[in-house]
């Protein structure tokens, strides 16, 4: 224990928190509010032209995008909002010029198929066994059935899916070796399929190889050494194969079946690190279109080129259409080539960023390009949770948008049909850390800081529309800012003044806006956390960088109060602030010298400090809620495995729960409990927003016994319960719960300090198989907390 010799600073009490075993994280219900905008891993066909001339792309990574362009019309449809879906997309168009997609499933492994209907998009599983749905190849057979080639990582084989009017049929078409990566796939007149792939192979180049169905095999030809990059396969007017891939010596190659064998070479290139993703179009008159990317240096120190090669027949002629690249991992600069039947070439280009951005190069006259950009990626972060009177969330967050580069601040509400999303302050390089609050009328208001011209803003939307006020103006005025309303509805926000390195706080009242300095000692300020008691005072927790410590300010009728809550090497970070029902503050927080959650709250002696967890690299973007018992709840950002963790505090301890992810979420936290101490939380999860919900689990362990035919339920006790609601239903064990007025289920109601309960029905009659639930209930009949469930069917085997 330390005592701290400055004046401000109160009695500091350090301790490691006990950690209870975490609960299953399958309770939670996760849903994504706004998906990004990725081009990840893309192939040689995702880009098509229809007989019109109207261009259609698939694209995505975090949900799947369809775009069409027809002229200068764009647009965009998501069609997928799965999580995680949607890279390593290709695209067909059927005899309507409707779009077919092939696309991975990142989060489970699938290989998923989406259609376009004349009533909307159809999305289907077209392979859940396995890690499929990589370098997907799809195309359509004569009666518009699609057929699908692709790479399972997990048995590194080449697959094929054929959708028939029963479903889909997946066959394995090569599983010799490590096979299958960058398969591209064009079907013949009859439907056959040519599969163009590579077979990796440990300490030399690899083969490029082909596939061909005869009818009722596949017939696999090793062609040559090659490079594991930019396959593409297109047949001829007599269904001969060429194929475009990388040579042993890194120069793009050409492979053409003769008839009877294979002839190879080389198209361009001067070794090196000189070519990779590519796509090849045969046309009506055989003759051969190519475009690839192409560079001639170190890949590490480059300049990248899309080269469009073409062949009529008297050799290959070269043409740049653009250069603009540095280096980027092979996939995800993908070129694709489509020619329309006015023989006008169509070339999507990812070209790197960042952001990345979308280009579609269009062939004009005289052999040159116009290459406009037709979209942009986009990502989310800084988000901020509230919920309404009934519990419906709303979002605030700010996203990269649109072909500009701004960083337009959003609002998302929760509706029967979905995620409304509205954008607001769209121009200029845009805004940071948003903070909201809900009125009385569920209206939203939001403090942020516009960086276009450095202020602190106030956003607020009635009836009428959004509205937005400058309340503070200056060098970096309005960083970190953090919002709050007061019982009569008027804002007050915390900031940070970064020209003085100083904590600022404002507030509003029927006058206008106030200014205050709160702390300029140092460079203070960072990483603000508002809340405002009772009596509608502020209290504020920050980091003190000059200290490298936690700070907590607090307004009363005698002035402010500054005081130093954690100190030691180098804390404060990510400090969230709430206050219980006693106005007494709590705070989490990281502790940057040993990468370690901390929770700290100001008890009658001083302050409490509390390790909460300690495993790995832990506590970036913690949001703190009070649940209405005063025990607290942390969402953070687990850094050593990318995951979203929650932990939270009940009577037998606390609780460290890891959410289900894929290992890039967890950013910017935004925590809400409601009054059933269910958690909300609201972060970015692989550069989407993301909303979590969850019930608190199990918390009393619910036993049953058989006693004189009689079925006895047994529990450990809740302190905070006033009574015990026991329910039970012999019809299946999943029934639902019921409150008043109907209380449906509920069998009897037994006081605190009773733990053992037994049935009236007579136990051991497999036609009358009773499941039985308990809830934990206040003295406002609020769930605190339910049992795990249990049937007289789990005892049955042992009644004679």
């Amino acid at each position: 224990m330390q005592i701290s010799s400055l004046a401000s600073c109160v009695l500091l009490i350090s301790f490691i928190a006990s950690v209870v075993p975490q609960a299953s994280a399958q309770e939670w219900s996760v849903e994504h509010v706004d998906f990004p905008r990725w081009f990840e891993h893309l192939t040689d066909r995702y880009v098509r032209v229809d007989a019109s001339g109207a261009r259609h792309l698939v694209y995505g990574a975090f949900g799947l995008f369809y775009l069409r362009v027809d002229g200068l019309a764009l647009q965009e449809e998501l069609v997928d909002p799965s999580p995680h879906v949607g890279s390593h997309a290709s695209l067909a168009l059927n005899s309507e010029a409707r779009p077919h997609a092939a696309y991975a499933d990142g989060l489970n492994g699938f290989l998923r198929y989406a259609w376009k209907s004349p009533s909307g998009w159809v999305v289907e599983v077209a392979d859940g066994q396995g890690s499929g749905g990589l370098y997907t190849s799809v195309a359509l057979d004569p009666s518009d059935a699609p057929c699908i080639a692709y790479y399972d990582s997990a048995g590194q084989n080449l697959r094929y899916a054929h959708r028939t009017g029963s479903g889909w049929v997946v066959q394995v078409v090569d599983s010799l070796g490590s096979v299958g990566e960058y398969a591209s796939m064009a079907l013949d007149a009859s439907g056959a399929g040519h599969i163009a792939y590579f077979e990796r192979t440990e300490g030399v180049s690899g083969m490029l190889k082909h596939a061909r169905w005869d009818g009722s095999q596949w017939v696999i030809d090793s062609i040559v050494p090659a490079k594991a990059a930019g396959l593409s396969i297109d047949l001829d007017s007599a269904s001969r194969e060429h194929i475009t891939y990388v040579s042993a010596s890194n120069n793009r190659a050409h492979a053409f079946w003769n008839g009877s064998s294979w002839e190879t070479t080389e198209v361009h290139g001067i070794g090196g690190f000189s070519s990779q993703e590519a796509s090849l179009v045969v046309d009506a008159a055989d003759g051969i279109h190519l475009a690839f990317r192409y560079h001639d240096a170190d890949p590490y120190d480059a300049v990248y080129s899309v080269i469009y090669a073409y062949n009529g027949g008297s050799g290959w002629s070269f043409n740049t259409v653009i250069v603009s690249y540095t280096y980027e991992t092979w996939g995800y600069g993908a070129v694709s080539l489509a020619v329309g039947d006015d023989g006008t070439r169509h070339i999507g280009i990812i070209d790197i960023g960042p952001p990345d951005a979308l280009k579609l190069a269009i062939s004009q006259p005289g052999g040159t390009w116009g290459v406009p950009n037709i979209s942009r990626e986009n990502e989310c972060d800084w988000c901020s949770l509230e919920l309404t009177g009934d519990a419906s969330p709303r979002v605030t967050y700010r996203k990269t948008e649109g072909l500009d580069s701004n960083f337009p601040l959003c609002y998302a509400q929760k509706t029967e049909s979905g995620w409304s999303i509205e954008t607001l302050d769209l121009t200029g390089s845009g805004v940071s850390k948003p903070s909201l609050d809900l009125d009385s009328l569920d209206q939203p208001h939001i403090g942020y800081y516009y960086s276009t011209t450095p202020h602190l803003r106030h956003a607020l939307r009635d009836d009428t529309g959004w509205h937005r006020q400058i309340v503070d103006a200056g060098a970096q005025i309005g960083q970190h800012a953090s919002l709050a309303l007061d019982s009569l509805g008027f804002a007050h926000i915390s900031y940070y003044a970064g020209g003085a390195a100083d904590l600022k706080y404002a507030y509003e009242d029927d006058s206008g806006w106030h200014l205050q300095t709160v702390d300029s000692q140092g460079s203070v300020g960072t990483h603000t956390s508002l809340a405002l008691d009772n009596g509608d005072f502020p209290h504020i927790c920050y980091y003190d960088a000059t200290n490298t410590a936690l700070k907590y300010s607090f307004l009363d009728g005698a002035g402010w109060h500054v005081e130093t809550v954690d100190a030691p090497g180098s804390v404060g970070t990510y400090g969230s602030l709430a206050l219980d029902g006693s106005g007494c503050a709590h705070i989490s927080y990281r502790d940057a010298t040993n990468l370690d959650l901390k929770y700290a709250y100001r008890a009658t002696a001083g302050w409490v400090v509390i390790a909460v967890d300690m495993v790995g690299n832990v506590g970036e973007f913690t949001s703190l809620a009070v649940d209405r018992f005063g025990k607290p709840h942390i969402s953070y950002h687990d850094h050593s495995n990318g995951r979203l963790k929650y932990a939270y505090e009940d009577w037998a301890g606390w609780h460290v729960l890891t959410l289900p992810g894929m290992g890039h979420g967890g950013h910017y936290t935004s925590l809400v409990v409601d009054q059933f101490r269910h958690a909300h939380i609201c972060y970015v999860d692989n550069n989407a927003v993301a909303y979590a919900t969850a019930a608190l689990p199990p918390a009393t362990n619910l036993v049953g016994s058989l006693s004189n035919g009689q079925f006895i339920l047994m529990w450990a006790p809740v302190p905070e319960a006033d009574a015990y609601w026991i329910y039970g239903s012999a019809d299946g064990p999943w029934f639902t719960p019921g409150f008043g007025p109907g209380y449906a289920h509920r069998l009897a109601v037994v006081p605190q300090g009773t733990t053992t309960w037994q049935s009236e029905n007579s136990a051991g009659n497999p036609a009358q198989n009773w499941a039985y639930l308990i809830l934990a209930v206040d003295p406002a009949e609020l769930e605190l907390c339910r049992s795990n469930r249990v049937g007289e069917f789990d005892f049955e085997a042992s009644v004679p």
